[in-house]
């Protein structure tokens, strides 16, 4: 079962502490956990994305068009 189970995140972030970054954004390493609340979605700009529950910012988080998912 996928829940509740901890991962690696890795993606490229299109902001990064509130500021845009450009040239394709800032390569982002978290580690995450799928709880409720958690989805994956296609946003009205037709963007995929993904809410996951970030551990060490103790928030929701989402990735944006392309991620890795590396179970511990």
């Amino acid at each position: 079962m996928i829940e509740q189970r901890q991962f690696i995140i890795s993606y490229f972030a299109s902001t990064h502490n509130g500021k845009k970054v450009e040239n394709g954004g800032h390569f982002v390493v978290r580690k995450g956990k799928w709880i409720e609340g958690c989805k994956i979605f296609v946003n009205k700009l037709n963007e995929v994305l993904m809410t996951y529950w970030d551990i060490d910012a103790n928030n929701y988080r989402n990735a944006k068009h392309s991620w890795t998912i590396r179970y511990k």
